[in-house]
């Protein structure tokens, strides 16, 4: 938690969409504090953290997380889905130094469409849940 107070970034949110009284918002956290030595296994992971909230009073935020990469690129977000579903695209990324040629012509960043799935509480089913799907590239 320190480190996602302490040296993480919101890359992206819903502020700005319609967004049916959730708030998504979207968190870059680095693992540890460091650098690449040239090689991409020398280089720190990250961590995307993606926080489902509607702001009302005793709500409890939900949080998800996709699994640790070199870093982490928002992409865009899907406008066209239904008016229940939060829909994103994410990438991998490499840093951007620190890391010889070789490295950098070998890897291929992975991508992620994330939907989050917008309940309405009053049912009682659950208020949200994700799908993840990938595409390496």
């Amino acid at each position: 938690m320190a480190y996602a107070l302490a040296y993480g970034s919101e890359i992206a949110n819903n502020l700005e969409l319609p967004n049916n009284g959730h708030l998504v918002r979207v968190f870059a956290v680095p693992s540890v504090i460091g650098e690449c030595g040239g090689v991409l296994d020398s280089c720190p992971d990250w961590r995307l953290l993606i926080t489902v909230s509607t702001g009302d009073l005793y709500d409890d935020p939900l949080l998800f997380e996709l699994p640790m990469a070199k870093g982490w690129r928002f992409v865009s977000w899907d406008t066209s889905s239904e008016s229940k579903k939060a829909v994103f695209q994410v990438e991998t990324q490499i840093p951007g130094s620190n890391l010889n040629q070789e490295a950098r012509k070998a890897w291929r960043p992975t991508n992620y469409r994330v939907s989050i799935w917008l309940y309405d509480i009053v049912t009682g089913g659950p208020r949200a849940s994700a799908e993840v799907i990938t595409d390496e590239g």
